[in-house]
């Protein structure tokens, strides 16, 4: 009779040791792992978005669904205009000449696109989530409208309390990376791609951190089959109607890439009752064939954006007087 008290005292001490030992594993193994990514992006405003580093990787997620950033929530919670997309979206409107347009009218918008091929399932429950209420969509249909759920979207959708304790750990490692990396350089050593994000308007800050700014083709078109753009017609009324925004208010384009198709966006934006903005621009360049570079992307949003006026004027300022919005 006496092996049970004995043999619980033993499982009772395995087991808190076992606790002792994993939980500062858990903590001390990725954040030393973490210390790779880039430290030059750091600055006031601004948050580690993502890493190409395995035990970093995403943080953009969590940070906005869990509200680990409140300087980021509230000037999301402000925007009138929100561009949704993926990482594309991200490099094209993360411009200089984005940020003058809208600062220029006083108007707060804000750059919702997320990576890892993002698509509009993760930014539905987000706004929902978050009870935003943008006056103006625009949105890359690239496309964009499906119910395709996986990677960090659907890692911190699920919430378990590993996922939270881990976008946790991520904020709380950004506090102290610098630091760490001036005091152990070696260990920061070789630098991973890395993405910082601008809490007040959502735009990725990406130049030397996560690429040198390349001038690439874009790379050769593929086919987008028949069956996808009919699925994105029927994803993209329910998210709309889900969101509660008037139709003249939801705009497409299709920032170009290989995996764009200005027939089917056209299709989309026609079968959904929507408007389409595509500039007609040649000699676009990229970093890798799939993102534009620091000019195009600038050239890009130079041409989109005059294109956005009428609807801007619309949407945001339909009592006001005609020039109102210019």
């Amino acid at each position: 009779m006496k092996a049970a008290p004995r043999f619980f005292s033993v499982f009772f001490v395995s087991t808190l040791v076992g606790l002792l030992l994993y939980v500062p594993a858990r903590i001390a193994v990725p954040w030393l792992a973490q210390s790779s990514c880039d430290t030059a992006g750091y600055r006031q405003h601004a948050f580690l978005s993502n890493c190409l580093n395995e035990y970093f990787g995403d943080y953009e997620h969590g940070a906005y669904y869990y509200q680990l950033e409140p300087e980021a929530i509230e000037a999301l919670r402000k925007a009138e205009v929100l561009f949704l997309g993926n990482s594309r979206s991200q490099f094209a409107f993360s411009s200089d000449v984005t940020a003058e347009f809208f600062a220029k009218q006083g108007i707060p918008y804000y750059l919702l696109g997320f990576a890892y091929v993002q698509t509009s399932e993760f930014p539905l429950r987000l706004i929902k989530r978050l009870a935003l209420h943008p006056k103006l969509l625009v949105i890359n249909a690239d496309p964009f409208f499906s119910h395709i759920f996986k990677g960090p979207a659907q890692q911190v959708v699920d919430g378990s309390a590993s996922a939270r304790f881990d976008y946790t750990l991520k904020r709380w490692f950004q506090s102290i990376h610098p630091a760490l990396c001036r005091s152990l350089p070696r260990l920061c050593q070789p630098k991973q791609a890395t993405i910082y994000r601008d809490m007040r308007d959502g735009r990725w800050l990406w130049l030397s951190t996560f690429s040198d700014d390349k001038s690439l083709p874009i790379s050769e078109p593929i086919a987008i089959p028949q069956r996808l753009i009919d699925d994105a017609i029927s994803v993209g009324r329910d998210f709309i109607n889900q969101i509660g925004i008037d139709k003249a208010c939801v705009v497409l384009t299709g920032i170009p890439t290989r995996v764009s198709s200005a027939e089917a966006a056209t299709q989309i934006a026609q079968a959904l009752g929507v408007k389409y903005i595509e500039p007609s621009l040649s000699g676009l360049e990229t970093i890798d064939g799939e993102h534009l570079n620091v000019e195009s992307a600038n050239r890009w949003s130079r041409a989109f954006l005059p294109q956005l006026q009428d609807t801007i004027r619309h949407c945001l300022f339909p009592l006001a007087a005609p020039d109102r919005a210019q």
